[in-house]
């Protein structure tokens, strides 16, 4: 280390420091709510890397629900196959390590699976995504009040 002022220069000698240690603990996150109303779905998810406590880990969201697909045929027209779809979802930081997503216009009836996968700057990912599953069902009609009074 070395200091200088108007009286002159100052050489101090301190300890030498270890090497860096690289980085080979992947980051962890988990799904740690999944609230769903109507077509929405809100996640909350937490993430940390134990190796680099200021860096917050890098979240990718998805879901993946089954949807009708339409095949064109001169017998069966209106033939009707299923197929996989998966779509990002935008995950936002909240926190240190408390992230949000909320996925919208989900269909009723099928089977949703919500993933997410943290990856740090060293390039490291999660061996397994978090996941959540979720069915959608539609709300039941309102009866109407018939009387009188």
């Amino acid at each position: 280390m070395q200091a200088s002022n108007a009286g002159g220069v100052t050489t101090l000698r301190t300890g030498t420091t270890a090497p860096l240690a690289h980085d080979t603990a992947p980051p962890a996150s988990a799904i740690t709510a999944l609230r769903c109303r109507l077509q929405t779905c809100t996640l909350s998810i937490a993430a940390a890397d134990p190796h680099a406590v200021p860096l917050t880990p890098a979240l990718d969201g998805f879901y993946a629900v089954a949807v009708k697909c339409h095949k064109r045929r001169k017998a069966h027209p209106h033939t009707l196959c299923h197929r996989t779809a998966t779509i990002t979802l935008a995950v936002k930081a909240l926190a240190a390590n408390a992230f949000h997503a909320s996925a919208s216009r989900l269909p009723y009836g099928e089977r949703i699976k919500f993933a997410v996968l943290a990856s740090n700057a060293a390039g490291l990912r999660q061996a397994r995504p978090a996941l959540r599953y979720a069915t959608l069902h539609k709300p039941r009609p309102r009866r109407r009040r018939t009387g009188t009074h």
